[in-house]
């Protein structure tokens, strides 16, 4: 069992094709799928009323349905969709802990 960090960016599809060589052997592999929206960064556009915290995760589990499309051809896989606002870092260990994850799988981010 695996939580998949996405950014929702370029990077993301690039993860979901690693995660897939990554879990191509295994019979039924569970995967979690995260977008984790920073809450600051939410508070913030919702404070500016550009966008409420409901449209964020409808957006978000759009895009990351999208995102897994590719994904679900020739495996075996169950994909669970999670869109919780808050720390990434938090959110993404409590759901491992929660859903007792192997392993976390994070976008590279190139910071250092």
């Amino acid at each position: 069992m695996l939580v998949v960090g996405l950014g929702l960016d370029n990077a993301s599809e690039k993860l979901l094709s690693t995660v897939r060589r990554l879990t191509s052997g295994a019979d039924e592999a569970e995967l979690h799928v995260v977008h984790v929206a920073p809450q600051g960064m939410l508070d913030e556009r919702v404070r500016l009323g550009t966008i409420d915290e409901r449209t964020h995760e409808q957006v978000a589990l759009c895009e990351l349905e999208r995102l897994c499309q590719s994904f679900v051809p020739g495996t075996r896989a169950h994909i669970v969709l999670h869109t919780p606002a808050g720390q990434p870092v938090e959110e993404l260990q409590r759901l491992a802990q929660e859903v007792r994850a192997d392993a976390i799988v994070v976008e590279e981010r190139g910071l250092s």
